[in-house]
C-alpha cells in the first residue's frame, strides 16, 4: 500500500508501506552501517525509534535466529530504499520482511534515505511517524509536535537478578540497561557474569563481593534511567567498574556531569576516536545520540575525560581520577582472547 514518512518539521517522504498500517511515531534515527541490518533491528539501543538505513537494499542475506541481539524487533518503524524480498544467504530463515511482519513493525520502502540523512545532518534529529496515504497530514503534525524524545527506567520489577553460563574468570556483576546478546556472549568468555537490573539496590549487588561492575549500553537516544544513577553513585570507587556505551552516560552522570544530545546521532562505523593520553586514533563502531557534555565533564572534579570523537570533539571516554571506574561511549571491532571486544578483554586482564 501506499504510505509516506512525517518529520516534525513538515517533511513529507512517499514510500510503499508494508506491515502495520496504524500512524507510527518515533524518534527518527539514521544508520550509515552496510552490514547488520538483522542485529541493528533487535539491538535494544534502537528501542522505541524509526530506524532508516542509509545503505540501498537492505535484507539480502535474510534473518537467522542466531543472529539477533535480543527476542524481538525494538524499532517501531523501518525506513529503507529497498527491502530484498529474496535473501540468498545458505543460513537465512527467512526474510526480514518477514520478520517486521511478525513483529508488526511497519516498513516504508522507496525512500530516499541518503537524501534523509542528509536533511537530519542539516536539520537535526526530530520525531518522525510512518502512515499509510490515506491519513490526514495536519492531524499527524499536529501529533508529532507533541512527541518528545523517548525516556525509558526500571520495570518496576524490584531488581531483578539472574546468572549466566560464564565458568572462568572473575565474578562480574552486570548492570543491564539494554545489553545484546552478543556482549552477554562475550562476558561468558571472560568472566562469571550475574546480571542485575538497574534499579537493583546497591547492598544486593555487592553483598555478593563481586571482583568488578560492569554497566552495559542501552538506548539510543535518550539518558540512562534514574534508578541506575543512585546505583552507580553508591558503587563507584569501591570496586572497579567498566561503563560501554549507555553505561558511559550513566557513570559521567552519576559523577557529576551534565549531558548533550547530538545534532544527529554517531550511528554507523568508522567513527574516528582520540585516545588522550597516548594520542592514538581508534576506528569505531558508533550507536548513540546522545553524549556527556564535554565543558561539564572537563570541569568535574575526580573525572578525566580519556576518549575525544575527532570530528566533533564529543566525549566519547571517561574515566575516574583513582582509575578504577572507566566508561567507553563507543565499539571496538572484536579482538583479543575468543572474540572478546578490546576494552572488555582489557578491563578483565586488568583485575
Amino acid at each position: 500500500m501506499d504510505g509516506f514518512l512525517l518529520l516534525a518539521d513538515g517533511t513529507k517522504l512517499n514510500g510503499q508501506l508494508s506491515g502495520c498500517s496504524s500512524p507510527t511515531a518515533g524518534w527518527l534515527t539514521v544508520n550509515t552501517g552496510v552490514v547488520g541490518f538483522q542485529q541493528m533491528l533487535t539491538d535494544p539501543v534502537y528501542r522505541n525509534v524509526l530506524l532508516a538505513f542509509t545503505y540501498p537494499e537492505v535484507g539480502n542475506t535474510g534473518e537467522a535466529a542466531s543472529f539477533s541481539e535480543s527476542d524481538t524487533v525494538q524499532p517501531r518503524g523501518v525506513i529503507v530504499r529497498e527491502l530484498c524480498s529474496f535473501p540468498s544467504h545458505y543460513r537465512a530463515g527467512g526474510g526480514l520482511s518477514e520478520m517486521l511482519s511478525r513483529a508488526e513493525v511497519p516498513c516504508l520502502s522507496g525512500v530516499d534515505t541518503r537524501g534523509l540523512a542528509v536533511l537530519l545532518r542539516r536539520n537535526g534529529e526530530m520525531p518522525a511517524m510512518i502512515a499509510s496515504a490515506d491519513h490526514d497530514e495536519s492531524d499527524l503534525l499536529r501529533r508529532l509536535r507533541d512527541t518528545g524524545r523517548p525516556r525509558w527506567a526500571a520495570d518496576g520489577e524490584g531488581g531483578t537478578e539472574r546468572k549466566m553460563g560464564g565458568e572462568c574468570g572473575p565474578e562480574v556483576a552486570v548492570i543491564d540497561l539494554g545489553m545484546r546478546n552478543s556482549f552477554a556472549g562475550q562476558l561468558c568468555r571472560c568472566c562469571r557474569p550475574r546480571i542485575f537490573s538497574c534499579d537493583a539496590l546497591p547492598e544486593t549487588v555487592m553483598e555478593q563481593e563481586p571482583d568488578a561492575v560492569v554497566v552495559t549500553d542501552g538506548p539510543a537516544v535518550g539518558p540512562p534511567p534514574e534508578e541506575s544513577l543512585e546505583l552507580l553513585k553508591s558503587i563507584i570507587g569501591r570496586v572497579p567498574l567498566l561503563a560501554c556505551g549507555l553505561g558511559n552516560i550513566a557513570l559521567g552522570m552519576a559523577m557529576g556531569c551534565g549531558i548533550d544530545f547530538l545534532r544527529r546521532g554517531h550511528h554507523g562505523a568508522n567513527y574516528p576516536v582520540r585516545d588522550v593520553q597516548s594520542g592514538a586514533i581508534e576506528t569505531t563502531f558508533q550507536r548513540h545520540s546522545v553524549v556527556l557534555d564535554r565543558q561539564s565533564a572537563e570541569q568535574c572534579e575526580h573525572l578525566d575525560v580519556s576518549r575525544i570523537n575527532v570530528n566533533d570533539g564529543s566525549v566519547e571516554g571517561v574515566r575516574t581520577g583513582d582509575g578504577l571506574a572507566i566508561g567507553y561511549q563507543h565499539l571496538l571491532p572484536l579482538h583479543g582472547r575468543d572474540g572478546v571486544n578490546h576494552h572488555l578483554s582489557e578491563f578483565m586482564e586488568s583485575l
